[in-house]
């Protein structure tokens, strides 16, 4: 249990937004309404990632010391902006396609 504070609250984990867009596109997938709101936190989201994936971060192992390189963090921000790619292409939802293609290939 945590006894005196959380230091994952200052650490990047790069995993989190392919979790988050993951569960948003299988969502709409699904048959769950999107509504503008939310596809504009995502854009967002993915607006940020642009600047920050290439970054080494602290993984989810929450490690201390040094931020590193991890290839699961690269992996997950991979998904996020393939199901940013997949839900303009599938739902109709208005975003850089073509720069978040090239940002994904």
């Amino acid at each position: 249990p945590v006894r005196i504070g959380n230091a994952a609250a200052l650490q990047l984990q790069l995993d989190v937004y392919g979790e988050l867009m993951d569960a948003l596109y299988l969502a709409r997938k699904g048959g769950l309404a999107g509504d503008d709101a939310s596809w504009r936190l995502q854009l967002a989201l993915m607006t940020h990632l642009e600047d920050i994936w290439q970054l080494p971060d602290e993984g989810i192992w929450e490690v201390r010391g040094p931020s590193r390189h991890f290839t699961h963090s690269k992996v997950m921000a991979w998904v996020a902006f393939d199901r940013a790619v997949r839900s303009i292409e599938q739902f109709g939802v208005e975003g850089p396609l073509e720069r978040w293609r090239a940002v994904r290939d």
